[in-house]
């Protein structure tokens, strides 16, 4: 029946939650308008298109014009023009009535105003869909933005945080009718709940009852699009048409939020059980048996298989959801067999070695699955004992694992049995297999040849590649270290340095692998000098919170070790060393632990121990002799020997080691450099110094990783040299390749200390200035420089000073400057520049 009203004109219509605000402005224009009212309104279920229209009704009727609403028992051609007809769900009126109002709108003046959903699609609509957009203006009542909400509730004088306002938008995908649920249930005047885990609790069970009334198609739809299954096929484009008409779907076929949340609750076990066999839905079914529904009692294998298919595929990234789903998995009855290495693969990328073993020694041995083999071989590499790792190796079946298999035998100095499937035999099929017989053709290629720029560029190579894969995989020893370690040996510092700096970056080996190579930036950090790097990075791995594998922990000695013996006192050395002793001595060393077995060995020496690391060093060396003594992984161990036979005053020490680096000089440029260095330093310590030699020799040593050895070299033909310029050119070269280490940033020297100190000793201001900067590690050129005074002038305070606090050496002087009122004479063997 028509309605009419006698009440003056009104303004327009207040905000309406009906979508974006050009749809407002339009509303807005058709009540304003003086001729007859037309327009098309489209918008999916609950997006405010009846609202709409109740209001353009109750507008009209103050007006005083005439309305009529739509059914099928209104002819539209009978109405007449001036009255304004209003047709609400065009979807469901008869094509007769379709018809109808097609023909009213073709009539320009004719007063008409339509709502409509955007699906079915039956002909008799789309042709009638067709007409009416065509002749009328069409408002569409979209979804609801953020600053349309906001405009919204400032209308009706509520604020709500913004935070709230984005979340609300963000979980409804901005349907207006869940948006409308969430303002009915949301707090006006504020929210306590940050999570709004109550407001999503209510709109869950409103979609769920709105998920009753869709028909099967839909539902099925809806199920397979919010587990992650994509859109449904066939009839993909209807089905999503229909889900976004019914305000279930976004007009692409994305999952709303709160959508997936409900259909996630509400899923039958029977539709989840048909899901879990498709491999795009895995995920979300995992999700959903992981969370807050009980399924507790729900025993099936199909889905713990399935569920263990995502524990693998996560286990290299998420390693506690890994672990989570494997349980879970148990609990609904997956085989133990096929969790174990799962969970096992897990605790290894969450770098518990340890619990990675235990599980694996709870499986039945099972020499057909190189993967199983693989990670037991990784884990006894990590405990230090590859020889072990070897032994599984050898005993694993099929190629998958040849490339690692090749580097862990060449690892303890053995070759490919006979028979064994050569790592290159193939090509490998993916960037993973690749990188690793890289690895292992570069490794040989370091053994059986002398090795030079093809060898490091394949490491390299393969250390790059094996970063992009971002394989957390179990390895006997990661690709980066390889490389690093042989270009060590290549005497090029530099580029181990790169490597080891990409690895870090590019997460090369996972979470495991963290650690280990933060370990050996910090050792590749000394061999720089740069003594504060290293002991970040020191400071980053003790952060890890994971347990230390004794492969790690001997990495990590030879690292504390090295900082002590070059930047801190020889008590510090010895004290150091009674605590790691025992440390050292739990691995057996293999090619990889080379580097830090020869730095440790030098270091020792200085404190008089040799007996501790000789099993050790005659192991690495009866390694090294199976090989064939190749020059990259050899001339470091011998060089070390060298310097324990100088430090312990045992020139028989010294032959041995001497004669295999003058042998491996014709193919190595670093043995070549350390057998010339070996031979003046030798001929320093008979009293003959020839400056030009030693000055050379000790920056040659620098320049391939050795500035340590080569300022000692350097100190020592200042120690025994007659002329006084050789002696300050001597020890300015020290100097230079390795300075004085500046106190540690972390623990400052106050300056009441140093003023303590100073006053007991009777020093005067200008001393305390000065000793302020000795102990900044200062040379007197810069103390000069910095306080304007000559070199020769600092040199003569620094004289006093420590006359005055009777240190009998710089390192001393240090010392005693630095511990107010020391009352104990300190160690003087530990200066760089001592013998």
């Amino acid at each position: 029946m028509p309605t009419t009203a006698t009440s003056h004109t009104a303004g327009p219509l207040r905000p309406l939650l009906t979508g974006a605000r050009h749809a407002q402005r339009m509303v807005d224009a058709l009540i304003a308008a003086q001729e007859p009212p037309r327009a098309f309104i489209v918008g999916s279920a609950g997006s405010g298109k009846s609202t709409v229209l109740h209001r353009v009704r109750a507008v009209l009727a103050e007006r005083g014009v005439i309305t009529r609403t739509m059914d099928a028992s209104v002819d539209a051609a009978l109405v007449p023009p001036d009255e304004v007809l209003i047709a609400d769900d065009l979807h469901l009126l008869p094509a007769t009535a379709l018809h109808g109002l097609s023909e009213r709108a073709a009539v320009t003046h004719t007063a008409l105003i339509v709502a409509s959903r955007p699906w079915p699609r039956t002909d008799a609509l789309v042709q009638a869909t067709m007409r009416l957009e065509h002749a009328l203006p069409t408002i569409v009542a979209g979804q609801v933005r953020a600053d349309d909400l906001s405009a919204y509730l400032a209308v009706r004088q509520c604020v709500l945080p913004a935070d709230c306002v984005d979340d609300i938008i963000r979980i409804t995908g901005g349907m207006t009718w869940l948006v409308t649920e969430a303002l009915s249930v949301h707090d006006p005047g504020g929210c306590g709940d940050a999570d709004h885990a109550s407001l999503r609790h209510h709109l869950v069970e409103r979609v769920a009852q709105r998920l009753l009334s869709v028909d099967a198609t839909l539902r099925d739809a809806l199920e397979a699009i919010s587990l992650g299954g994509g859109n449904p096929a066939p009839g993909a484009d209807d089905v999503i048409a229909q889900g976004f008409s019914e305000g279930l779907l976004l007009r692409n076929g994305a999952a709303i939020p709160i959508v997936r949340d409900a259909v996630r609750t509400t899923i039958p076990f029977h539709r989840l059980r048909e899901l879990s066999q498709r491999g795009d839905t895995a995920a979300a079914v995992s999700e959903i048996f992981t969370g807050p529904v009980d399924w507790s009692g729900t025993r099936d294998a199909e889905i713990g298989r399935a569920l263990l298919a995502e524990a693998a595929r996560l286990a290299d990234t998420d390693p506690v959801r890994a672990e989570a789903l494997c349980r879970r998995a148990l609990e609904t009855g997956a085989p133990a067999a096929e969790a174990t290495p799962i969970r096992a693969r897990a605790a290894w990328a969450a770098g518990d070695i340890d619990r990675a073993a235990v599980l694996l020694d709870g499986v039945a041995a099972r020499g057909d699955d190189p993967d199983v083999a693989a990670m037991l071989a990784a884990i006894w590499a990590a405990r230090g004992m590859m020889p072990v790792a070897r032994t599984i190796h050898d005993g694993a079946l099929g190629t998958a694992s040849a490339p690692m298999a090749d580097i862990t035998r060449l690892a303890v100095g053995t070759a490919r049995p006979p028979g064994t499937p050569s790592a290159d035999a193939e090509p490998p099929p993916t960037t993973l297999s690749v990188a690793l017989a890289t690895t292992a053709a570069g490794l040989r290629r370091t053994v059986d040849a002398p090795a030079g720029t093809r060898a490091l560029s394949d490491l390299a190579r393969a250390s790059r590649l094996y970063t992009v894969t971002g394989s957390a995989a179990p390895v006997t020893e990661l690709p980066a270290v390889i490389a690093a370690v042989a270009a060590v040996g290549l005497g090029e510092p530099t580029t181990a340095a790169h490597i080891i700096s990409a690895a870090v970056a590019g997460d090369h080996g996972g979470t495991w692998a963290r650690r280990r190579l933060l370990l050996w930036s910090g050792w590749l950090a000394i061999q720089r000098e740069e003594p504060a790097q290293a002991r970040e990075c020191l400071r980053r791995a003790h952060l890890i919170r994971q347990p230390w594998t004794p492969r790690d922990r001997f990495l990590e000695t030879a690292v504390r070790v090295a900082l002590t013996r070059r930047y801190e006192e020889v008590a510090d050395l010895r004290m150091l060393w009674e605590q790691v002793r025992d440390d050292v001595q739990q691995v057996t060393v293999d090619l990889f632990l080379l580097l830090p077995l020869a730095s440790l060995v030098a270091a020792v020496a200085r404190i008089g121990d040799h007996s501790t690391l000789q099993p050790l060093m005659d192991d690495a060396l009866a390694l090294l002799e199976r090989l064939g003594s190749p020059a990259v992984w050899s001339v470091h161990l011998r060089w070390a020997g060298i310097q324990q036979g100088i430090l312990l005053d045992e020139p028989d020490r010294v032959a041995p080691h001497a004669h295999a680096l003058v042998d491996a000089a014709a193919h190595s440029a670093i043995a070549a450099t350390m057998a010339g260095a070996g031979r003046i330093w030798m001929s320093v310590l008979a009293g003959h110094v020839d400056p030009d030699a030693v000055e050379e020799a000790a920056i040659e040593l620098a320049a391939c990783g050795l500035a340590w050895d080569g300022a000692r070299l350097a100190g020592h033909g200042a120690a025994r040299a007659d002329d006084r310029r050789t002696v300050a050119r001597l020890l300015a070269c020290a100097r230079q390749l390795h300075p004085p280490a500046a106190p540690d940033p972390l623990t400052p020297v106050p300056e009441g200390a140093l003023r303590s100190a100073a006053n007991v000793a009777g020093l005067s201001e200008r001393e305390l200035e000065v000793a302020r900067l000795v102990v900044e590690g200062r040379t007197y050129a810069e103390i000069g420089r910095m306080i304007f005074i000559s070199p020769r002038t600092a040199e003569h305070h620094i004289a006093r000073i420590r006359q005055k606090l009777a240190a009998t050496s710089r390192s001393d002087l240090v010392a005693r400057l630095r511990v107010a009122l020391s009352a104990a004479p300190a160690d003087t063997e530990g200066s760089p520049w001592t013998p």
